[in-house]
């Protein structure tokens, strides 16, 4: 059986992305929604890139990385387009307040860690009022982005080595 093995370096990587995720999503504010969103956006162009220019395995890798990466950040990036002041697909008034609810199992998660009283509220029916989440979702759809792209290219490379002692 084959066992996992990292590098020093994908080790720091992985640390530095745990660190810096962690202090993005506990200090969730537009600054860093912003600087999140876009390096989620630079991981999947460079990953694009990667994927027209490199070879075989490590080419396999970046194709999912950038199909999978760009796929999710797409879908969460148009997630509200139908609501302009707010996000999710399903909009009502209630009590003067903005009901939306969320399409992304991710932004449910999301909003399900943060806590409620500084801004995300819930009716009865489950349905979430957004306040001051908004920037924790953000920042969290950059991290999920992130992770996708990782997860698609670890299945490439699976399916390139599967396809390879297809062959052999």
């Amino acid at each position: 059986m084959a066992s996992m093995r990292f590098s020093i370096r994908t080790l720091l990587i992985i640390t530095t992305f745990v660190a810096v995720s962690c202090v993005a999503l506990v200090y969730s504010n537009a600054f860093l929604a912003t600087y999140m969103t876009t390096g989620a956006f630079v991981c999947c162009c460079f990953g694009i890139l990667a994927a027209s220019l490199r070879h075989n395995r490590p080419r396999a890798f970046w194709i999912g990385f950038a199909v999978f990466g760009s796929a999710y950040f797409w879908f969460s990036m148009n997630e509200h387009e139908i609501d302009p002041r707010g996000y999710g697909a399903i909009v009502t008034l209630q009590s003067s307040d903005l009901v939306v609810e969320p399409r992304m199992a991710t932004t449910k998660l999301l909003l399900w860690l943060y806590p409620y009283d500084a801004g995300a509220l819930a009716d009865a029916s489950g349905n979430f009022i957004y306040g001051k989440a908004r920037y924790l979702v953000e920042i969290g759809h950059a991290i999920f982005t992130v992770l996708f792209a990782v997860i698609g290219g670890w299945i490439g490379t699976w399916l390139y080595a599967r396809e390879t002692a297809l062959r052999s």
